[in-house]
């Protein structure tokens, strides 16, 4: 493993977790082979400020388009967010036919642009937070 992927395992074990669960064969087989060979890092952007764990109270809104996605909100204590690759994003979708907005897991590039990490005013060592205000 090179030097500069040394660290938490925290990413196997969320982003890694997400995609092995819920991901489509073409998901599973682009970033899992990655992931376990050291090449690549996923993690889970899911407590948001006012919702904490509530998966019930997620406000970061994704709309897709024909563009791809616009997702906007702030994720708090995102795992290794600073060197991951890639995160498995929970956001609260459109709901389809006028109906309740549903819960979406998004595959996110860490480099896109409009991706912006913050640090926590009391750091904890891998722990970062998110604000998104993304379009891809």
């Amino acid at each position: 493993m090179p030097a500069h992927r040394a660290g938490s395992f925290q990413p196997l074990s969320s982003g890694g977790q997400v995609v092995l669960a819920f991901g489509t064969p073409e998901q599973k087989n682009r970033l899992l082979p990655a992931v376990a060979s050291g090449e690549s890092r996923g993690t889970l952007a899911l407590i948001e400020p006012q919702s904490g764990y509530e998966l019930s109270k997620i406000e970061m809104t994704s709309n897709g388009g024909a563009n791809g996605f616009f997702i906007e909100g702030v994720k708090l204590f995102v795992p290794d967010a600073h060197i991951a690759d890639w995160m498995v994003c929970v956001t609260r979708g459109k709901g389809e036919n006028g109906g309740d907005p549903g819960l979406e897991l998004l595959i996110i590039d860490t480099k896109s642009p409009g991706i912006s990490l913050l640090r926590p005013s009391r750091p904890s060592p891998g722990i970062s937070s998110l604000k998104s205000n993304w379009m891809g």
